[in-house]
């Protein structure tokens, strides 16, 4: 945050992932689910464990995973924030919709069928 250029992330892409690796027995296969989840769960991460609230200005943007999974992320989020996030949290100040919007860019590629709904956000 005090150097004031934005942080990127770029997980593995790699099938052999712990969280799933054992079910993935291609490299597409493995590709196609773990860029997306592990972008979801690298900044779930930073909204629910509080970087996003005691850094305000810092920006981070994740790179190949495209953006179209950003939607249904923050809708998931948004339902478990309501209903047990701000219990489990309660240094969360914000809704995770808002910390992303303060806090995180997706890289995104123009060919993509659920581009609108990720720039809607």
């Amino acid at each position: 945050e005090g150097l004031n250029v934005p942080l990127s992330l770029h997980d593995s892409g790699s099938p052999r992932i712990p969280s799933f690796g054992d079910r993935m027995d291609s490299h597409t296969t493995g590709h196609i689910l773990s860029h997306p989840f592990e972008a979801m769960s690298a900044m779930a991460g930073l909204i629910w464990f509080g970087v996003a609230e005691n850094f305000p200005k810092l920006r981070v943007v994740h790179v190949e995973a495209d953006a179209g999974w950003a939607p249904y992320w923050l809708q998931r989020m948004e339902q478990h924030y309501d209903f047990s996030g701000k219990a489990e949290h309660p240094h969360m100040k914000k809704t995770p919709t808002e910390y992303f919007k303060q806090n995180f860019f997706v890289a995104a590629r123009g060919d993509e069928m659920t581009l609108k709904a990720a720039v809607d956000l």
